[in-house]
């Protein structure tokens, strides 16, 4: 987590728990130093969690940072990537709200051993719609 130009040109270390994570990967290895970009790409193309679990820790604590007052808390690398996971996934929520996805919620990044991941055909195609829409206005 180190260099930032523009988002997608960050570039983003694979931690310990990302390198390990199960389900499909895109076989991340601990310390790799990877762009934003292109961790998207290994998010979607292999289904990789580990990747997914890389975005979550970096730009939830992107997020977290900006939420509070004292931005220059210190928190140690382990604490930093559990907080930026937690907040990405609240953040997450939060703008499936704002989406209108009302039966979605998320558990974590990744969408294993979600407990409490909950959703319905109605908002996962809503979606989708959103999502592609989002897509064909950027190219």
């Amino acid at each position: 987590c180190v260099q930032e130009t523009d988002t997608m040109q960050t570039y983003i270390t694979a931690s310990q728990l990302a390198a390990t994570i199960e389900g499909t990967r895109a076989e991340l290895r601990e310390g790799d130093v990877l762009l934003a970009h292109a961790l998207l790409y290994a998010m979607i193309l292999p289904s990789g969690n580990d990747a997914a679990v890389c975005l979550a820790e970096y730009f939830g604590m992107l997020l977290y940072r900006d939420s509070i007052s004292n931005a220059k808390n210190p928190v140690d690398e382990i604490q930093s990537f559990m907080i930026g996971r937690k907040f990405f996934v609240h953040q997450l929520n939060k703008n499936a709200k704002k989406l209108g996805l009302v039966h979605t919620k998320f558990d974590n990044p990744t969408g294993l051993g979600c407990l409490l991941y909950t959703s319905d055909a109605a908002d996962e195609g809503l979606g989708v719609d959103l999502g592609g829409r989002r897509i064909i206005k950027k190219k």
